[in-house]
Formats: structure tokens, C-alpha cells, sequence
């Protein structure tokens, strides 16, 4: 019986579209990788984290709205 394997659930949060764009083509080659979602400040993170299954996120410090570490220290508190 084969296996199913998991993919790493992933999100990618950076206020500079061309860089969430760019790193989701570059993470496309990784099989065990799913880019499932992108946001572009730390608010529209914790939202999808929220409402979402996510197993990494790729997390900017300086962004506007909520920067990185406030996000990463909100998302720890829901989580």
C-alpha cells in the first residue's frame, strides 16, 4: 500500500508582492511544499493562520500594519 505523503502547508507573508511571487515560483519545485497562501502584512497573516491550516510561514520583520514580530508573537497566542 503506498503511502500517502504530507505536504508542508505554507504561507508566505511579505509586504513586496514581487518577493511573494518570486519565492512561490522558486518553492513550486519542492514537492513536499504547498504554497497555500499569501499576505502581505502581519494583520492579514494572523487572519489566515486563524482560519487556515498552516505548518510554516515564511515571515517578513518590516512590514507595515503589524510587523513580524508582533505577528509571530500573536500567532503564538492563538496557536
Amino acid at each position: 500500500m503506498k503511502q500517502e505523503s504530507h505536504r508542508l502547508r505554507t504561507l508566505l507573508c511579505d509586504d513586496h508582492e514581487i518577493f511573494r511571487e518570486g519565492l512561490s515560483n522558486a518553492l513550486k519545485s519542492i514537492e513536499s511544499l504547498e504554497v497555500c497562501g499569501e499576505a502581505a502584512n502581519g494583520a492579514e497573516c494572523l487572519d489566515f493562520v486563524a482560519n487556515n491550516e498552516v505548518d510554516v510561514i515564511f515571515l517578513d520583520i518590516n512590514m507595515p500594519v503589524m510587523d513580524g514580530i508582533a505577528t509571530l508573537k500573536a500567532i503564538k497566542k492563538i496557536k
